[in-house]
């Protein structure tokens, strides 16, 4: 589920016996209580949950009870760490245990109090890290060390869309990152391998993942949205805010033509972002 700045979504999975994962339910609400990716009103963000949630459930024929909530905002950032683990034998074969002692040192950060630490991996969704940039290894001084990217965020702030939730009776199995979500649904491992940077542009939020080698170098999320796109038409052409909506809709385009290509780089202050969520 995603309780975006333009609509709320809510997608049924069903796990077959391969292990591949077919879409049975959606369901859609636009969004009036978010702003730039974050609740602002409590109680109509509830209410528009709670719409794509029974339109998801109709689909699916299922009962919706707990859910993994994607969440964004500009309060959410990302660097990378580094764990280390000393093995008293040299010798000896790393076990299970030093891979998760390794970890556990790698998350331990000095975060602001405020912030949450809600690390994820992307190989192991729902997992504790969001990257992982190989698999421990072992140390030449005798231990065992791994690379890793945290992401995390304003714990109060993530608290808001987890409370829009629960207030419905359903339970939030994990949460994670939308660029990270979007990552993972669009690229392959020759991608990630090769490098990528997935962009998702939404209605006042772009979140962003770039992969090199087959693991995530950096995240960020940027409050501009299409709906920026919209305002700017609005206020250039006169028009009302929903027909300026509609024109971007309708006539928008990312593509650059031919002619256009020997131009000169728009300013970044101009520079526009298409419709999204």
């Amino acid at each position: 589920m995603e309780i975006g700045t333009s609509k709320v979504c809510a997608v049924v999975g069903d796990l077959n016996a391969e292990g591949h994962l077919n879409i049975v339910g959606l369901g859609q609400s636009k969004s009036r209580g978010v702003r730039k990716g974050e609740i602002c009103d409590a109680p109509m963000a509830e209410e528009d949950v709670r719409n794509a949630i029974v339109e998801a459930e109709q689909m699916a024929d299922v009962e919706i009870r707990s859910v993994y909530l994607g969440v964004t905002g500009g309060h959410i950032r990302g660097f990378n760490n580094r764990g280390v683990h000393p093995v008293v034998s040299a010798d000896r074969e790393i076990s299970e245990d030093d891979v998760q002692d390794v970890i556990k040192n790698a998350k331990t950060i000095n975060l602001p109090a405020q912030t949450s630490r809600h690390p994820r991996h992307p190989a192991a969704f729902p997992g504790r890290w969001t990257g992982r940039n190989h698999q421990p290894r072992r140390h030449a001084r005798g231990a065992v060390e791994v690379d890793v990217h945290v992401v995390h965020g304003q714990l109060t702030r993530l608290q808001n869309a987890i409370r829009t939730v629960k207030g419905l009776q359903l339970e939030v199995d994990e949460i994670v990152f939308n660029g990270l979500a979007s990552s993972l649904a669009l690229l392959n491992s020759e991608q990630k391998e090769l490098g990528a940077l997935v962009i998702d542009i939404g209605g006042g939020t772009t979140d962003y993942v770039l992969y090199a080698d087959g693991v995530i170098k950096h995240i960020g999320v940027l409050a501009v949205g299409g709906d920026h796109v919209s305002n700017d038409l609005a206020y250039g052409l006169k028009v009302p805010l929903g027909r300026a909506e509609q024109l971007k809709l309708e006539h928008g385009s990312a593509f650059v033509d031919a002619a256009s290509k020997d131009q000169p780089s728009p300013s970044p202050m101009n520079s526009a972002f298409p419709s999204g969520r």
